[in-house]
């Protein structure tokens, strides 16, 4: 299957399990450049969150050990690549909720080491050269009962370094 990093799946029928897979992989490919990056553009990318870390674990469990077994299959990751993402994905399972705060994100070794890992990764699927840019976007939103309010959307969006 050719997957395209720059292509915005998302804009796809995400219907079609090729289109949903690819799209997958793309938000695969986002969290690993999030928790390759330095603690400062870990922030910049989550945006304001009092669990930061907790958001990349999540996005981690959500992109990856879902669809392990499809992103092998498909030959969008290799068997060796697949044992390093299981590697972090030990990594980031042993993580308990006080290393979730921006504080434990900037201090805590274990971040140093899964920042380490998330880049080994990306220079092995060949994808060190990539990095995200943030589209933001405000919008009025209606809430039930009528009230509205103002929200800023935020896109993550991969471009070359």
């Amino acid at each position: 299957m050719h997957f395209d990093p720059l292509t915005d799946y998302g804009q796809h029928n995400l219907r079609d399990a090729d289109h949903l897979l690819k799209w997958n992989f793309s938000e695969l490919i986002k969290t690993l450049i999030t928790l390759a990056a330095d603690p400062e553009r870990q922030m910049d990318i989550i945006g304001e969150s009092e669990n930061p870390g907790e958001e990349m674990v999540l996005d981690f469990e959500s992109f990856y050990d879902l669809s392990a077994k499809k992103y092998i299959q498909a030959k969008l990751i290799r068997f060796d690549q697949a044992e390093q993402l299981d590697e972090l994905g030990a990594m980031v399972a042993r993580l308990d909720e006080e290393s979730f705060s921006s504080d434990s994100v900037f201090d805590d070794e274990v971040w140093t080491e899964i920042r380490n890992k998330s880049n080994h990764i990306l220079q092995s699927l060949g994808m060190d050269d990539l990095d995200l840019k943030i589209e933001e976007s405000e919008k009025e939103e209606e809430k039930p009962g009528g009230e509205k309010r103002h929200a800023i959307h935020r896109r993550r969006v991969i471009v070359r370094k």
